[in-house]
């Protein structure tokens, strides 16, 4: 038994087209992760600082009735 492997001389661009949008489907998956992680960092912040200003409500708010007494 032998093994014969057959390799078109020219494809009309398609062999090449094919690798151009792996490439680009490689990269388009690169851009999507980032842009979750980016989403993900924003939201994280976003709630700690969400956190905080709650925080600071609650400060004024026990100092006013504080004062109110």
């Amino acid at each position: 038994a032998f093994a014969e492997a057959i390799q078109p001389l020219y494809a009309g661009g398609a062999l090449t087209a094919a690798y151009d949008l792996s490439k680009k489907n490689e990269e388009l998956k690169e851009l999507e992760l980032k842009n979750e992680t980016q989403i993900y960092i924003f939201e994280l912040v976003s709630a700690y600082l969400n956190s905080i200003h709650a925080q600071e409500q609650l400060k004024a708010a026990e100092e006013n009735l504080l004062i109110l007494k």
